[in-house]
């Protein structure tokens, strides 16, 4: 009678350590997802919500959608006031430093890409932004009440934006002869 008591409350000071083990570490892991989601030099999560969680990454996949979706608030939340205000380049400017411009643009791609009719998108934008890819599922819920000549203008800088880093970062990357010895 005593062992069966014993084993009993045995097995469930087991169990509950178990448990505060378990929301430990997954505290722990997702305070590091998130923590990694705050450089916006970080590449987007493109694996959607079912791949994350079979390779049990759903931490990654939460701190990336959350990220975007701060990103995304952002924007909508303080675009058009910038633009009209005619301080929207130093906007985009803390917005990419902030977000990264793969997030920013990807956010604005999917917003276009579900307007493709609209007259007010340029043709190079809309072109741009199609063959933008769209990583995961997470992009597909952002609608915005921002003007399309507002969504517009941003995407063509930081179309910009995106050429002039790529040219920079190509140059950095350029292999520098070696000199015979």
């Amino acid at each position: 009678m005593l062992y069966k008591e014993w084993t009993s409350t045995d097995g469930c000071i087991i169990d509950m350590l178990e448990q505060t083990l378990n929301v430990y570490t997954d505290k722990v892991l997702n305070e590091e997802a998130k923590e990694l989601y705050q450089n916006p030099d970080i590449p987007l999560y493109c694996k959607n919500f079912k791949e994350a969680k079979e390779l049990q990454e759903t931490r990654f996949w939460k701190a990336d959608r959350k990220r975007s979706e701060d990103c995304f608030t952002f924007f909508n939340q303080n675009a058009e006031h910038h633009y009209h205000a005619r301080n929207f380049t130093p906007f985009l400017k803390e917005w990419v430093n902030t977000f990264g411009v793969k997030r920013c643009k990807t956010i604005l791609a999917q917003i276009i890409k579900e307007h493709t009719y609209d007259g007010r998108y340029s043709k190079s934008v809309k072109e741009n932004a199609s063959n933008t890819i769209i990583p995961n599922d997470t992009y597909k819920k952002f609608y915005s009440n921002v003007h399309p000549v507002v969504i517009n203008s941003a995407y063509e800088k930081l179309m910009n934006m995106d050429i002039k880093k790529s040219k920079l970062k190509s140059k950095n990357n350029k292999k520098h002869p070696e000199f015979e010895r």
